[in-house]
């Protein structure tokens, strides 16, 4: 039998998350709701969604639909979440699951209750780059780690003509922090071991934005994050992060450990997927590219770099309904983004380092 999927949102949803599922044999894309009415319908039509919804509670209170997914704006997220874990539906979340700690525990505490299956968007935990770096480190093939180095600085929003949308708004869930550094604490995590502690600078270097009429409206949503972070082990990390820096290096990590160093990277400014690269050197050598393993790599290539990872994360949840395995990355682990999330923050405003407590 087919999994029927809801989708909600008609923004990341139609570039990232419809082809996604679409790719996936035996599931079926439904039925779908999007805040503008007249778009939703239109692209309903192109896609052959069958049910366009007024609602999110309608499409989570529809018998046939088995599991919803939601990739709206962050804001947006925790109502439409829990409408559909209340509903006793399947629930994918896109990352930040939340705009707080207390909104995701909230969302992971019903799913947990309800006994349901639930994953979130971490994507890059499906890169064959980073999934084989993961199986160095866990071979130790550079001994104990010493230091981890972080920069992922991108220019998606340099330029200060971009017009004002909901990213511009802190309290909407806006800004690099939540966008990118939602990834970059999920995958931290995954690769080393819990952050310890952390202490943060947020900027925001664009202070106003023209809305659709030209009127410029102002942004108080970070566009630049730097942080200091120390693993549970002691470990130490530097991580800086930016949207809106003109030729930006692009998305790099450097690990360097007691018998070498790794080094993963893409300088593609266009695409955050495609382009990654792998390097090792051992002490006194050069760096070495690394060739990723056949089983580790895409079955197909997309021309959009984010929809062959999403159809790794979207395999892992549709695979979760049908044995009811749970699957990871959870809410669990969006639960513990958003804590890490509230702790940069807390870190920023009292200009401290904070401790950062295991869930």
């Amino acid at each position: 039998m087919a999994i029927q999927i809801g989708i909600v949102g008609t923004g990341f949803g139609e570039k990232v998350y419809i082809p996604g599922f679409q790719a996936i044999p035996n599931v079926k894309i439904i039925g779908i709701w999007g805040r503008n009415s007249a778009k939703t319908q239109s692209l309903a039509e192109q896609q052959d969604i069958p049910l366009v919804f007024d609602t999110v509670e309608e499409m989570a209170q529809h018998p046939d639909i088995h599991a919803i997914a939601v990739s709206t704006p962050p804001h947006m997220h925790y109502e439409q979440s829990m409408t559909v874990l209340k509903a006793n539906k399947a629930l994918f979340c896109e990352k930040p699951v939340a705009l707080n700690t207390a909104q995701a525990k909230e969302m992971l505490n019903l799913a947990e209750a309800n006994h349901l299956v639930h994953g979130v968007d971490f994507e890059f935990r499906a890169v064959p780059h980073w999934q084989y770096l993961k199986q160095l480190l866990e071979r130790k093939i550079i001994g104990t780690i010493r230091f981890v180095e972080v920069a992922w600085q991108v220019e998606g929003r340099a330029d200060a003509k971009r017009a004002w949308n909901w990213y511009a708004k802190k309290e909407n869930g806006g800004g690099a922090l939540g966008a990118i550094g939602s990834h970059c604490f999920d995958y931290l995590e995954w690769l080393f071991c819990p952050i310890a502690q952390l202490s943060a600078q947020l900027s925001t270097s664009i202070k106003e934005r023209p809305d659709p009429t030209g009127t410029l409206k102002p942004v108080d949503s970070d566009d630049t994050c730097n942080l200091l972070l120390e693993f549970m082990d002691a470990t130490p990390c530097v991580v800086s992060l930016s949207t809106a820096t003109w030729r930006g290096q692009g998305h790099w990590m450097r690990i360097y450990g007691e018998y070498g160093t790794l080094v993963l990277g893409s300088d593609n400014l266009l695409d955050y997927i495609h382009g990654f690269k792998l390097w090792l050197a051992k002490p006194g050598e050069d760096l070495v590219e690394q060739f990723i393993p056949q089983e580790l790599q895409f079955v197909h290539s997309h021309p959009d770099g984010r929809i062959a990872p999403f159809i790794g994360m979207a395999e892992r949840f549709i695979h979760s309904i049908k044995t009811g395995v749970p699957m990871t990355p959870s809410l669990k682990e969006g639960l513990r983004s958003q804590v890490l999330i509230d702790a940069t923050h807390k870190a920023h405003e009292q200009k401290n380092w904070v401790s950062v407590h295991a869930l």
